[in-house]
Parts: C-alpha cells; structure tokens; sequence
C-alpha cells in the first residue's frame, strides 16, 4: 500500500457523508474516501491511497471502509478487472456500486432520418 495523501475539501452538497471510490486498474485500485474533518465541523476531507488486486489486500481495505464508516463505495473500471473488487467489498458488508467513465453518444436514441 502506498502512503496515503489527505487532501482538505470545501463543504458542498451531498448525499452520503462517508464515501469511497476505486479507480481500478489490473494490478491495483486508486481509492480514495470522503469523510467529515475531525475538529472542523462542515468541514470534509479526501484521502488518497493505492491498494494492490489481491483478495486479501482488498478485504483489509473492506474492513477498514467499514471501520471508517463508509456508506456507499464506488468502482469504476473500463474493463473487467472490476469483479474482485466489487465482490469482495461486498462480502465485507459494505454497500458497492458499479460505474463506467465509457462516454456514451447523446442522444441515446438514433437520430432522426
């Protein structure tokens, strides 16, 4: 595991207030959590870390979202790397999400003629 870098955030509206998120890639996940700031109310922050694609890595990092008291994680993945991660969080107990950063064409329907 990398060493975590905490980054300050300003308050702004939300729905959850203890998020993570995993940008996964083969090897490993970029995670990231939003939670509120110890001794500054309103006040949130992001920690940043990289975490290794292993079962037992990552169901390390599903207790200690649990701990932290995470609400909702989210992945995302332009590929199938996604399975492990997402299978394994849940198995932790947490609440998991699937996104992709695919763009889509707009409209979603065809054009008309």
């Amino acid at each position: 595991m990398s060493r975590p870098q905490v980054i300050d955030d300003q308050e702004h509206e939300r729905v959850h207030d203890r998020v993570a998120a995993v940008d996964v890639a083969k090897d490993t996940g970029m995670v990231c959590t939003r939670t509120p700031q110890p001794g500054r109310p309103g006040a949130r922050r992001a920690t940043v870390w990289t975490v290794k694609a292993r079962m037992n890595t990552i169901r390390v990092l599903g207790r200690q979202l649990r701990k932290d008291g995470i609400e909702i994680v989210t992945l995302e993945s332009t590929s199938d790397y996604w399975r492990i991660w997402f299978f394994v969080l849940e198995a932790c107990g947490l609440a998991v999400q699937l996104v992709s950063a695919t763009p889509r064409s707009w409209p979603p329907w065809p054009a008309a003629p």
